[in-house]
């Protein structure tokens, strides 16, 4: 990693909190680590997010853990409904670990040889808090059991 790539990673993240600020949220931050943190309230699933702007790879890493996992038996429906939400997805992806059962969501936007401006952040922040809490809340309930696989995505 040389110094133009910790120059593009203190501008993206300069941008990432002027975003967060112009928009009146609150979230923790570590300036060292040029990682931000928040809690969104969704209409179906609260969830804390962690905003990462990778200096080596020049990517903003946006992640999640969501609030259940899957036990036992139900992680492979689990892994079965995350692939068939993934499908659907134009940008992110969840992801499950099998040998927990806990699902994360996450989405990568590449800063190289270029700026992200702050309504393009905006919007991945956004994109990223729906897309988890209209799918988050469906693969809670298939966790919990109060729906089935097989009504799942209707």
């Amino acid at each position: 990693m040389d110094r133009t790539d910790l120059i593009a990673a203190r501008q993206t993240y300069d941008t990432l909190l002027n975003a967060i600020a112009a928009n009146g949220w609150a979230c923790r931050r570590d300036n060292g680590k040029l990682t931000v943190k928040y809690t969104v309230i969704g209409n179906g699933l609260n969830a804390e997010y962690y905003v990462l702007v990778d200096a080596e790879n020049r990517l903003l890493w946006i992640y999640t853990e969501l609030p259940f996992a899957f036990d036992g038996d139900m992680t492979e429906v689990g892994a079965v409904a995350v692939s068939m939400v993934n499908f659907y997805l134009d940008n992110g992806n969840f992801d499950i670990d099998v040998n927990c059962g806990k699902v994360k969501f996450r989405m990568a936007t590449s800063y190289r040889d270029s700026v992200i401006s702050e309504e393009a952040i905006i919007f991945e922040l956004l994109h990223s808090a729906a897309t988890v809490d209209e799918f988050g809340k469906r693969l809670r309930e298939l966790a919990n059991g109060d729906i089935t696989i097989d009504n799942f995505l209707k």
